[in-house]
């Protein structure tokens, strides 16, 4: 076997290398940083199973959207120290509740890397708050997954729609002791392009980096930032979602993101997570009424699974329903994959070769002009001071 699945269309979500017995697949760093499964041809004995459980090549459409919420937690620090509403803190406190064992598997940003983790104690689970804008790392996670729920252990699964769909299709059988969350995904950029907008970072401020955030909040939901704190005690931050920080453009410009991203099988209101977490774009125009100064949730769920979680943590949450609809045009991505520009692969050849990133930026990178961005940011700064 030479080929699992067709190449562009390959999410490098480890389903394949994680269902091989003979150790014939291993996840390998491609030339734009991302990982792909490479096969062994003296151990594939061609029993076709990383083709059965490769969610690009069955019929993995998951299950339509049946209930959404627009929410966020009454629990201010967990409000404020989340990218949006507080919603997956507060669900994985309700999928812990009352068992005596379980694990929260997530993203997490380790040594300037971010890989998926398992903790067992909901004191741990802190550090999968907040979006991390990069491909998570999921090797090893699946059977270690399904080793704990083979056991009878409790598991809380989060992670873009294609590692959900990997997860599952790897398991092969459903588990009621399994709980999975995914979000509506933007796109998931180059591990390699973060790695060397860190070195960029630690060589300009002259020190290695503490502390890094795609989008803390400093003044409300909307004007999140890129946010660096450095081992001499200096900090770089920049607006992550008006384009000026130069990783955060090439993100959102779509420059750093994965191949598959374009030809996305999962930007669709079919979800293969039991809930689909999203900030609640559009609440502004739909509900300016509803207090969405310091973040803001829709919250989607497929299966009545995902129903009764939802349910159990509305006491603690500020909430009101509403349809998935009127949100498509402000989360595109729930109904079509990213369009990447025509000098995206010249770009991304440069940030895969440890450019200066500001040079970079100047380079051909399509961006909003400048009063468009500045106009941006007066109007969501006049909107969080109205709010509060």
């Amino acid at each position: 076997m030479t080929e699992i699945c067709d190449y562009r269309e390959c999410t490098g979500c480890t389903a394949c290398a994680s269902i091989c017995k003979h150790g014939a697949i291993v996840m390998t760093e491609d030339a734009e940083g991302f990982l792909r499964p490479v096969i062994d041809s003296a151990l594939c004995v061609d029993c076709g199973m990383c083709k059965r459980v490769c969610p690009i090549n069955g019929d993995n459409c998951g299950k339509e959207i049946r209930s959404t919420i627009i929410a966020k937690s009454n629990d201010r620090q967990t409000l404020l120290t989340s990218s949006s509403g507080g919603i997956f803190t507060e669900l994985c406190k309700a999928w812990c509740k009352d068992k005596d064992t379980y694990y929260i598997y997530g993203a997490a940003l380790i040594d300037g890397v971010v890989k998926h983790i398992g903790v067992n104690n909901i004191k741990d689970a802190y550090v999968f708050k907040g979006s991390k804008y990069v491909q998570s790392d999921v090797r090893s996670i699946f059977p270690e997954i399904q080793q704990k729920l083979k056991g009878g252990e409790h598991v809380l699964f989060s992670g873009t729609p294609c590692q959900v769909a990997g997860l599952k299709d790897f398991l092969i059988k459903d588990y009621d002791n399994l709980f999975c969350v995914d979000f509506v995904c933007h796109g998931v950029p180059s591990p390699k392009v973060f790695e060397n907008y860190q070195k960029y970072l630690e060589n300009k401020y002259k020190s290695r980096i503490r502390n890094l955030f795609f989008g803390r909040k400093l003044n409300g939901w909307i004007n999140r930032y890129f946010y660096v704190e450095f081992e001499n005690n200096r900090v770089y931050k920049n607006f992550s979602i008006t384009n000026d920080d130069p990783y955060m453009t090439l993100y959102f410009s779509h420059y750093s993101i994965r191949p598959s991203c374009e030809v996305c099988h999962f930007t669709t209101t079919r979800r293969n997570g039991d809930v689909t977490l999203s900030d609640a774009w559009g609440v502004e125009k739909l509900h300016p009424e509803f207090d969405f100064a310091d973040g803001a949730s829709m919250v989607m769920c497929s299966t009545d699974k995902g129903t009764g979680l939802v349910d159990s943590i509305k006491d603690n949450i500020c909430y009101f329903e509403d349809s998935v609809d009127r949100y498509l045009m402000y989360n595109p991505q729930l109904a079509r994959p990213v369009k990447f520009a025509s000098n995206r692969d010249a770009i991304l050849k440069k940030a895969v070769a440890d450019p200066d990133f500001y040079t970079l930026f100047k380079s051909g990178i399509k961006r909003r002009p400048f009063f468009r961005r500045f106009f941006s940011y007066i109007k969501w700064n006049i909107a969080y001071k109205l709010k509060k």
